[in-house]
C-alpha cells in the first residue's frame, strides 16, 4: 500500500506565478504545477493531498494565529496520513518551524517544512527537489519531530535559521548538526533524532501571544 502525505500549502515563492507586477500567489496554480510533474507519478512517490490555504500568505505576514491554523490542520488529519509537508515562504519559515516544534506535543510522525527560492514554474526552480525530497522523507522516514528541509539538509525545526536571501542553500543550523543530508542517498543521523514520544499527540493552543 502506498504511503500518504498531507501537504499544507500556506503560500510563498514555490507556488507563485509570473504577472505584470512580478511573481504573485495564485489560487490553484501550485496544484497545476504539481500535476504536470512526472516525478510525482513515479512508483516511489507517495499519494498526496493538497490543502491550499485561502488566502495564500506572504510569509512576512505570518502570525501566531496562522501557526495555530497549521497546527490544528495537522492535528485534525493526523491519523489519516503517514507524514506532513508544509509549503511555506522562506522569510519566516524558520519561525514557523520553531513554533510548530513546541506546539505539536507528542508528535510521532514527520512534519517537514520546505519551500523554494525560485518558483516551481521556472525551469531552474529549486522547488522541485525540495518538494520531492520533503515528500519522500515525510512518507518513508519515521522521524517524530518538526523538521525543515532545504537545499540538501534536513534540520531540526527549532534549531533552523535563514542565513541567505539569494542562495539555494538558504538555511542552516548553527548550534546543532543536521538531522539528515541528501546527496545520492538520503542519510538520516538517527542518533540525533528525538525518541518516539510516550504520550498522546495533541496540538498546544497559543492562548496569549501579545509580543
Amino acid at each position: 500500500m502506498k504511503k500518504k502525505v498531507y501537504i499544507i500549502y500556506t503560500g510563498g515563492t514555490i507556488g507563485m506565478k509570473p504577472t505584470e507586477n512580478g511573481y504573485a500567489p495564485a489560487k490553484g496554480f501550485l496544484r497545476e504545477q504539481m500535476e504536470a510533474m512526472p516525478e510525482l507519478k513515479h512508483d516511489d512517490m507517495p499519494e498526496y493531498f493538497i490543502h491550499e490555504y485561502d488566502p495564500l500568505l506572504d510569509s512576512a505576514n505570518m502570525t501566531p494565529d496562522n501557526w495555530m491554523e497549521i497546527a490544528m490542520d495537522i492535528y485534525n488529519n493526523y491519523y489519516e496520513y503517514d507524514g506532513f509537508v508544509v509549503l511555506h515562504g522562506t522569510d519566516t519559515m524558520a519561525y514557523t518551524a520553531s513554533a510548530l516544534a513546541f506546539m505539536l506535543e507528542g508528535l510521532a510522525k514527520p512534519v517537514v517544512i520546505t519551500g523554494s527560492q525560485i518558483p516551481l514554474y521556472e525551469i531552474r526552480s529549486d522547488g522541485r527537489v525540495n518538494l520531492i525530497t520533503a515528500m519522500q522523507i515525510a512518507a518513508n522516514y519515521k522521524i517524530p519531530e518538526v523538521c525543515l528541509y532545504f537545499g540538501d539538509k534536513l534540520l531540526r525545526g527549532c534549531r533552523s535559521v535563514k542565513f541567505s536571501a539569494d542562495r539555494l542553500h538558504a538555511f542552516t543550523s548553527p548550534n546543532f548538526p543536521p538531522l539528515g543530508t541528501v546527496g545520492i542517498d538520503i542519510k538520516i543521523n538517527w542518533d540525533l533524532v528525538l525518541p518516539f514520544p510516550n504520550r498522546d499527540f495533541k496540538a498546544q493552543r497559543l492562548r496569549q501571544h501579545n509580543i
